[in-house]
């Protein structure tokens, strides 16, 4: 299956260049999709064989396997983390008439008592009661250089799920995608997941991986440019779009590509410049 959604043309930094994205509904229909292509020609390495053995300094683990596993069954390391910056939210009292709280089957509190009961609702949800027409999507872009650590994309995805833990707590229905930035000179591949649909609560271990991780765009992300057809490996994997678009360029692309209400949110920004999220989501009401 062709998943190239569109291809833009679009003036760059350097000059005019085409913008082709890939998106993916979920990781696993990435892994699935790419397991069943070649590498392409002119990449010496491929990610995607399970016993490859990766950059632990900068891809946060030591072999492929680990992260397959962790795209499959969450990452649980990190979930207290995003936990506590949920109750962090509910605490500063971003919520109205539509939002509250309510037992789920997935969650980011554990309800202790009906864990020990063995009940099927034991973890603690926000209960939204959204309006039909206020959807957002929100785009979250890795455009981390080579030099940031995993720590700093960890906080970095802290800021990103606090901001939309907000919205939806003001009732908005939130649809979440990460996405990662390939390039050569005229040519920037993207490749965009699925993190969180509008209608799909929050499950805080299902969206670690992809959000907070760097073995999702740099080790899965790198197997995913090694075997796209079209790419071209030049002495690496490209550079972060925020270094060869203006913000402007990219809300405009961000637009083409997921409608005129979709909202951009660059992370090495959102790392450094206090206000950043507040500023990129000022004007948004019901």
């Amino acid at each position: 299956m062709d998943r190239i959604f569109k291809d833009i043309h679009i003036d760059g930094v350097d000059g005019d260049v085409t913008i082709r994205m890939e998106r993916y509904e979920s990781g696993r229909e990435l892994i699935q999709t790419c397991s069943g292509r070649e590498v392409t020609k002119g990449f010496p390495k491929d990610h995607f064989n399970k016993d490859y053995k990766c950059d632990e300094r900068f891809e946060g683990i030591s072999k492929m396997s680990q992260a397959f596993d962790m795209l499959n069954n969450g990452w649980t390391e990190k979930v207290e983390e995003l936990k506590k910056t949920i109750k962090d939210v509910e605490r500063r009292g971003y919520s109205d008439k539509n939002a509250g709280l309510k037992p789920d089957i997935v969650g980011f509190i554990p309800i202790v008592p009906n864990a020990i009961r063995g009940l099927p609702m034991s973890m603690l949800n926000t209960n939204v009661k959204p309006k039909k027409n206020k959807v957002i999507s929100v785009v979250y872009g890795l455009s981390f250089n080579c030099g940031v650590d995993k720590s700093d994309i960890i906080r970095a995805g802290l800021k990103v799920m606090s901001a939309v833990m907000r919205l939806e707590a003001q009732g908005f229905r939130v649809k979440l995608t990460a996405m990662q930035n390939y390039s050569e000179k005229h040519t920037h591949h993207i490749l965009a997941v699925n993190v969180k649909s509008e209608d799909q609560p929050l499950d805080a271990q299902r969206v670690m991986f992809p959000m907070f991780h760097p073995a999702m765009f740099r080790s899965i992300g790198f197997g995913w440019y090694e075997r796209l057809p079209g790419g071209h490996h030049i002495y690496g994997y490209g550079e972060p779009i925020n270094q060869l678009l203006s913000e402007q360029k990219i809300d405009d692309m961000i637009c083409q590509l997921y409608g005129r209400t979709a909202i951009y949110i660059d992370g090495t920004k959102a790392l450094r410049e206090d206000g950043y999220i507040e500023r990129r989501l000022q004007g948004v009401s019901l």
